[in-house]
């Protein structure tokens, strides 16, 4: 049996590694089905893969797959720990998704409009099962104005703000320019993480993308008997390659992700998507998601989407990155010069890279309010301390490195 053909992978890529690629998909093909028999009568590093695969959110198909296709290929004992993996996710998934429709619940009772996305609401209605799909948080989105009151009402369950406290001028700088409030609660021994989300992704990423842009239409899914709008397959597919590739696609399953919306949505409205990706000037973006999809999953596109994706010649060159990435950290240089790096490569305007280098130079974060507390009449003077503290800190070696690129 060959080994797995895509232009993205070496020929001397880990056997592990074409064996989580095999599996990253809830529908087995025959093909995929032949070559993990074929890699599991080979010597396998079951430690890498063990603890590779959970860092990828492979676990649940990992262990759906193998079991299904030749348990008795794989040693007892890591069968064992992969189903008390699976198993535990299992749990966890069941115990967040009764959360998260309380959090909805609760919102709706406030008249907060809130739309869940990710997590169980990726795992009902596009991995068809709770369990496929590993997660460890929840996402809602509401409207910006409803920040404060929603803070508000997770702060009364008993939730607490990832964050320092902020004044009110600050919190105005914060909601302003960034996109999420991230809350915990101690469940146990382990932590409840929810992410209320005002925005698709921080002002320092992308130019303003109005979450409303998303917000219509919505469409009904059931999850746990319940009927719950979210956001239609079209809008669902450019959230999350926006999103993904502001984390610079450094996970398996987000990949997985694409090509599981693509296979259960064949009727996509392309028109739409595409239209929409250039207005926002995300189209890039989105293309990645795609390539990466079909060249490393096989993910199925029409022809006239495919031969929209290779117009763009940057994409296969950013995929590869991505791909020599995903399972090798041997970067040498920090991770703040990759991530601004890539997030330039991403952008396909002019005007969206240069705004934001600027973005990225000059708008406070909470660490400058961290480091040097001001009163509010001289909250002007932290868009001249950040550039300041970059300098500082880095000195000008990421501008040149930036301009050499």
């Amino acid at each position: 049996m060959p080994k797995l053909s895509t232009k993205l992978l070496t020929s001397n890529a880990p056997k592990e590694v074409e064996l989580l690629l095999c599996c990253a998909r809830t529908c087995m093909d025959s093909e995929s089905s032949d070559r993990i028999q074929a890699l599991l009568q080979q010597q396998l590093d079951w430690d890498y893969l063990l603890q590779t695969a959970p860092l990828h959110g492979m676990i649940p198909l990992l262990y759906t797959h193998l079991q299904a296709i030749c348990p008795e290929a794989v040693p007892p004992d890591i069968l064992e720990r992969l189903q008390n993996h699976y198993q535990g996710n299992a749990q966890r998934n069941l115990f967040l998704t009764g959360e998260l429709l309380k959090f909805l619940d609760l919102f709706q009772q406030h008249e907060i409009a809130a739309v869940p996305f990710k997590g169980p609401i990726l795992a009902a209605s596009i991995y068809g099962n709770l369990a496929l799909r590993q997660f460890g948080d929840l996402d809602i989105l509401i409207h910006k104005q409803d920040v404060i009151k929603a803070k508000e009402l997770m702060l009364a369950q008993g939730y607490q703000l990832e964050m320092i406290s902020l004044t009110k001028a600050q919190e105005a700088a914060y909601i302003q320019s960034q996109a999420e409030y991230n809350f915990w609660r101690a469940e146990g021994s382990s932590r409840i993480n929810v992410e209320l989300h005002w925005g698709i992704v921080p002002g320092d990423f992308a130019r303003a993308i109005a979450p409303e842009c998303f917000f219509s239409p919505l469409e009904p899914i059931s999850l746990q008997q319940k009927t719950i709008l979210t956001f239609t397959p079209e809008n669902l597919l450019l959230i999350l390659c926006i999103q993904r590739s502001k984390h610079l696609w450094e996970r398996l399953d987000w990949i997985c992700d694409i090509a599981e919306i693509l296979r259960t949505h064949p009727q996509m409205n392309w028109q739409q998507v595409i239209e929409k990706a250039t207005q926002l000037g995300c189209r890039r973006m989105l293309f990645l998601g795609l390539y990466l999809a079909k060249e490393l999953l096989q993910a199925e596109l029409s022809q006239v989407v495919w031969e929209n994706v290779q117009t763009d010649p940057q994409v296969e060159a950013i995929a590869l990155k991505v791909t020599q990435r995903l399972f090798q950290q041997n970067d040498n240089l920090p991770r703040a010069y990759i991530r601004s790096l890539f997030h330039l490569q991403t952008k396909e305007r002019l005007q969206d890279k240069v705004e934001y280098c600027l973005r990225l130079g000059v708008t406070p974060t909470v660490t400058e309010w961290a480091r040097l507390p001001l009163p509010n009449s001289l909250s002007f003077m932290y868009y001249l301390t950040r550039p300041l503290r970059l300098v500082r800190t880095h000195g000008m070696r990421p501008l040149k490195y930036l301009i050499a690129r």
